[in-house]
């Protein structure tokens, strides 16, 4: 997969300063993380030309980024664009911080830059950043993942991003998928993990993006990256009891992230409870249509075989109308008939 013409802005704060926006301790690890898969061969596999200019982690004394400053970071971005055209074909933006939403903006997280305070709240809204370079076309897909907080504030109003350009009728063929750590209101989370601070959303995110199941084509999308964040961040619970649920505030839009890949897959034991001539796989995200399963094998009273992981499917006996549901959400399945 050609990735010469992507592009990656990262942008991590621990290190805030002003009242009421603590300290964190995992955002910048957490941006620092993103940006070893980016340059991974195995993962993003972007240049370090295209990502280093456009990064920014906060340093310690809360002296930057401030507002101004990621405003300078998209502009320097646009200025890769020759004359106003096309960028790239890809653009990862990653923000992770303090967040939150301005009033009446509902798919909108705000990242909290460093000057923010009480009197002054400073933030970059992610969704218009992405949504800017789309509609400008600059890029073939744009992915935004911010892992922010989004409280709302009734008081703060929306910020308009001092960057005017005109839209351009090729937007319509821009593919996005904008993934958010938390719903309108809502908090994210830090957690241990590993012996050190991470958060939640990113560190599930990165690995989602490592390892999440393979579709049946051995790629994966970001069909398979919302999946895994749901399945995975379901599991995961605050320090008070709050669920953590992530949102995805854009088109639902499929973005091939790697290919070439094994499908990864799932062990079937199937129990038969009654004597069969033979069960029958249906795929329940393809109209049913029948699956041949890999590796059977025909245990006494029963049958294992293998399915790609990551789907829902239909078996049944083909000489009767008993039927299961399965999910191969896990390595094993253990399922009657």
């Amino acid at each position: 997969m050609a990735t010469l013409e992507d592009y990656a802005l990262v942008v991590g704060i621990d290190d805030y300063k002003n009242p009421p926006y603590g300290p964190l301790l995992g955002a910048k690890r957490d941006a620092t993380d993103f940006i070893t898969w980016l340059k991974d061969p195995a993962g993003g596999n972007v240049p370090e030309k295209n990502i280093d200019p456009f990064t920014k982690l906060s340093d310690e004394d809360g002296s930057e980024p401030d507002l101004s400053d990621m405003i300078e970071l998209l502009m320097l971005l646009r200025k890769r664009a020759p004359k106003g055209k096309k960028i790239g074909r890809r653009l990862y933006l990653f923000f992770s911080g303090h967040g939150v939403s301005p009033k009446g903006e509902l798919d909108e997280a705000g990242l909290v830059t460093v000057d923010a305070q009480d009197s002054l709240d400073a933030f970059l809204p992610g969704k218009q950043s992405a949504d800017q370079l789309t509609e400008t076309a600059r890029f073939d897909e744009v992915l935004l993942f911010m892992d922010c907080c989004r409280v709302s504030h009734l008081l703060l109003d929306p910020f308009k991003i001092p960057i005017n350009e005109k839209s351009d009728a090729a937007a319509q063929n821009v593919k996005r998928f904008y993934a958010f750590a938390t719903g309108y209101g809502n908090t994210a989370r830090e957690k241990e993990h590993g012996g050190v601070m991470r958060g939640i959303f990113s560190r599930i995110l990165i690995d989602g993006l490592k390892s999440a199941p393979t579709n049946a084509q051995g790629q994966r999308t970001t069909t398979q990256l919302r999946t895994y964040l749901q399945t995975e961040m379901a599991k995961e619970t605050t320090l008070d009891g709050e669920k953590l649920v992530p949102k995805f505030p854009a088109a639902d839009d499929e973005i091939v992230l790697a290919e070439g890949l094994a499908p990864k897959m799932s062990v079937v034991h199937l129990t038969l409870t009654q004597p069969t001539a033979g069960v029958e796989v249906l795929d329940g995200g393809n109209n049913f249509t029948p699956v041949q399963p890999s590796d059977v094998t025909t245990p006494p009273g029963g049958m294992r075989f293998t399915l790609p992981m990551g789907k829902g499917y239909v078996i049944r006996d083909m000489n009767s109308a008993r039927m299961t549901i399965i999910k191969t959400d896990q390595e094993e399945i253990h399922e009657s008939l």
